[in-house]
């Protein structure tokens, strides 16, 4: 009875919030600090790509009373470094062009007080992956998709055209594929383990005036995915046995940023 009642209190005091409603578009400067790294199954580093890719991202934000909704879109693209080894099990260092892309739907929730925010999110991911050719070692193609589901807690704070923002979220992938594309097999699709993890945000706004804002976020992002599942496809000598290894990544994203407000 007391838990029905104070649910029915907090849903209320949220409902009856004032009526406000205004849209933005954001646009944005991005970089990202990649870091991804592959496991052989005793643990060992297979290989390691780093490096900094630039960006760009646009959203579209809509606020009415307590929910705020966003869309966005984000792309990066660049070169980074490979540390690794060949099939046989050699060293090899190459670079890998590297594109990733987001497009995703927000929902975010004014709690009481209004500072504290529930937050859930859906988005669409793409990884294009081309290991380069280098020193006698051909590259390597692969084509990552994935969805991740969010669900997390923002917090806000204000003072005078200041605005600060704290926020983490709990990440879940699904529907987690990869195509493969090399010289001497047929192109295949090898389903993924779903990967999950978490990611935590700081955001400053500055104020200009009524209509436009400027802005800077640090992000950063961790996740891991288990080893899939051997699949067998067709090549130039015979059937043969392929997997994705254990993998964990590290993001750090920095998003420099206009808005206006309609």
């Amino acid at each position: 009875m007391q838990t029905r009642i104070f649910v029915t209190l907090v849903f209320g005091l949220i409902i009856n919030q004032p009526a406000i409603a205004d849209t933005s578009i954001r646009v944005g400067a991005l970089l990202k600090d990649f870091h991804y790294t592959e496991y052989a199954d005793d643990g060992s580093v297979l290989d390691l790509e780093t490096g900094i890719l630039p960006g760009l991202g646009v959203q579209l934000n809509h606020t009415y009373s307590s929910i705020e909704i966003g869309i966005n879109a984000e792309i990066y693209t660049g070169l980074v470094d490979y540390d690794g080894q060949t099939q046989a099990g050699a060293p090899h260092t190459t670079q890998t062009n590297t594109a990733i892309g987001e497009l995703g739907l927000s929902a975010r929730l004014h709690l009481v007080p209004q500072r504290h925010l529930l937050t859930v999110g859906y988005s669409t991911d793409r990884w294009q992956r081309d290991i380069l050719p280098n020193n006698g070692v051909l590259g390597l193609y692969e084509f990552y998709q994935w969805s991740t589901s969010k669900l997390g807690y923002e917090y806000r704070q204000q003072s005078g055209p200041h605005h600060f923002q704290l926020g983490i979220e709990r990440l879940w992938h699904s529907n987690s594929r990869m195509q493969i594309d090399f010289i001497g097999i047929s192109p295949s699709t090898i389903p993924l383990k779903n990967a999950s993890g978490w990611q935590g945000h700081l955001h400053y706004f500055f104020e200009v005036n009524q209509k436009l804002q400027l802005s800077t976020q640090f992000q950063l992002q961790n996740w891991s995915s288990d080893k899939s599942d051997s699949v067998t496809i067709d090549s130039q000598f015979g059937p043969i046995s392929i997997h994705e290894p254990r993998s964990e990544t590290l993001n750090k994203n920095i998003n420099l940023s206009v808005s206006y407000k309609f």
